[in-house]
């Protein structure tokens, strides 16, 4: 089972949209923006993004998928189901995230602090390291992972500070929701294209 360039993209943009919802309650706490911090805080978040799904990725092709004792066809089908099966996971996932609100406590921060951040990408890699391991199981390669995810993932942490500081931290509800819809749906497309 392949998966195509655009579901790549489409994928990374779900995934990315967890970031920007996290994002969003740390730009709804600080006063102003300052340019260079956050693309210190973004490289540092999308690179830790970036890094999560292309080992995991790596890692499951280097040692789950290649090692295989069984037929070489049927466990790609066997594992093609266990990828979707993820994928669909990650989306429910994103959903119990967005109806479960938890409190927020809004403290003014004078900026934007890059070890809280790099914490925060620690927290929110679960679904990047699920990802990783279905893009391994899919047999996508690490560099067609790396400028997709990177990318979207340091533009997801940019608009998610931009968009929390100018509108407070309440879009990161619709930013699971529509990460969720986004994944839901490319699993499903490549789950028919079985």
């Amino acid at each position: 089972m392949a998966i195509e360039e655009m579901e790549i993209i489409l994928l990374a943009i779900g995934i990315s949209l967890d970031a920007f919802a996290v994002m969003t309650i740390q730009g709804a706490m600080i006063p102003t923006i300052h340019f260079f911090n956050l693309i210190k805080v973004g490289v540092l978040f999308g690179g830790w993004q970036t890094l999560v799904i292309t080992l995991s990725s790596a890692l499951t092709q280097r040692y789950i998928v290649s090692n295989s004792l069984m037929d070489p066809l049927y466990i790609r089908e066997i594992l093609g189901v266990l990828a979707t099966g993820i994928f669909v996971f990650l989306g429910l996932y994103l959903i119990w995230k967005a109806r479960h609100h938890y409190y927020v406590e809004e403290k003014l921060q004078e900026r934007l602090y890059v070890r809280k951040t790099f914490r925060l990408a620690i927290v929110t890699s679960l679904d990047a390291l699920l990802a990783g391991i279905s893009m391994g199981i899919m047999g996508v390669s690490v560099t067609g992972l790396l400028f997709p995810f990177m990318f979207i993932s340091v533009l997801a942490v940019f608009l998610g500070v931009y968009v929390g500081h100018w509108f407070g931290y309440e879009p990161k509800t619709n930013a699971y929701y529509l990460g969720a819809t986004i994944i839901l749906v490319t699993s499903l497309n490549m789950a028919l294209s079985f």
